[in-house]
């Protein structure tokens, strides 16, 4: 099964027709385009992921992830906490954004997914935090 919070990525993946599609409940955030809130954390402390992969808004190699919206940054870090293995994907630029809500350490990932095209310096600190996760490029899909 997949589960998101997210309905535009539930309606994205409707074409997986041997795959369950778990769509998470809560007040829906025009903002962030997902469901957020009381009840959506509270769904996914009832489930056990074998992957999460997270969005972030912002990428710092000491201080870790972060989100621009605190309700978001919440639901993130209980999404993290109900997975055995854990994955951030980051936009490149994102890579040098801030963003206020702490979401996690580079620690608590095992994979860091980010543009083939990444800044070289970004990549080099990242690569060089300590206990950081596996960086693993992607070239964009058209």
């Amino acid at each position: 099964a997949i589960v998101t919070n997210s309905p535009q990525v539930a309606l994205a993946l409707r074409g997986f027709q041997r795959t369950r599609i778990v769509l998470i409940g809560g007040v829906y955030s025009p903002a962030c385009g997902a469901a957020l809130g009381a009840q959506a954390v509270a769904e996914v402390g009832r489930i056990h992921a074998d992957l999460c992969i997270v969005g972030v808004c912002a990428v710092h190699a000491q201080k870790g992830l972060y989100a621009a919206d605190p309700e978001e940054a919440v639901f993130k870090r209980a999404m993290l906490a109900a997975s055995g293995r854990r994955a951030a994907a980051v936009l490149n630029e994102r890579l040098l954004d801030a963003a206020p809500f702490a979401v996690g350490a580079l620690a608590e990932l095992e994979h860091l997914v980010l543009e083939a095209d990444a800044p070289p310096e970004v990549l080099a600190r990242l690569r060089e935090a300590a206990d950081g996760p596996d960086i693993l490029l992607a070239n964009k899909v058209a």
